[in-house]
């Protein structure tokens, strides 16, 4: 059930308030809920900066948002997340949505795929290293990135299974390197190093010269 502060602190944010209203209604109160905020930092900002310069028009799309919700179902309470948003659209067929993180980086809140198999995820995590890269260079910062694998994604009626082992598997191709798990949960952290050798590789391979 929500405690009294959690009360209060629904009571002194709309956005909470509306969301936690709508999760009570839909039966989402038997576990406790546990909001945090995080605010832009300037990598976050640096990258969404370097993503105008390098894409936004054409198939590879960016939308700022500044008003964010991210809700997850861990196994014992529901994290709550208030914060901006940054989506990364290719072809309108998949999006990758990043976050800004309490380390100072970018955490991958969310990637959606509607066609696997089809080659765009790999497009869309190459999109994504492309504009990372360049932001490293312009900053000559080294960011913390990471996600999170899951058993399942969203809540309620558009609740969706996922395959972790697979998921693990394509996000290491990229240089994602597991540093915490248990039976529901493996956090990733993006191998910086790695990383920036995974998309020059992809470059050299298309004929692009970084």
């Amino acid at each position: 059930m929500i405690s009294y502060k959690q009360k209060r602190k629904v009571r002194e944010n709309s956005l909470y308030k509306k969301t936690i209203k709508e999760m009570i209604k839909r039966g989402f109160d038997k576990k406790p809920f546990r909001f945090t905020k995080v605010v832009d930092n300037d990598f976050y900002k640096s990258f969404i900066e370097e993503f105008k310069k390098y894409y936004g028009l054409g198939v590879i799309t960016g939308e700022y948002n500044e008003n964010f919700m991210s809700m997850v179902e861990m196994d014992n309470h529901y994290r709550v997340i208030d914060t901006s948003s940054f989506m990364i659209r290719v072809m309108n067929v998949s999006n990758i949505t990043l976050i800004p993180n309490e380390e100072g980086g970018i955490y991958i809140n969310r990637f959606n795929v509607s066609n696997t198999g089809s080659g765009i995820g790999t497009l869309t995590m190459i999109s994504f290293l492309n504009v990372l890269v360049e932001t490293i260079k312009s900053t000559s910062q080294v960011p913390y990135i990471n996600l999170e694998v899951l058993p399942n994604v969203g809540l309620g009626a558009n609740k969706k299974n996922v395959d972790m082992v697979k998921a693990v598997k394509f996000y290491s191709k990229f240089g994602f390197k597991v540093v915490d798990y248990d039976r529901n949960y493996i956090k990733m952290v993006l191998d910086i190093d790695r990383a920036i050798e995974v998309q020059k590789e992809f470059s050299d391979k298309i004929g692009i010269k970084n």
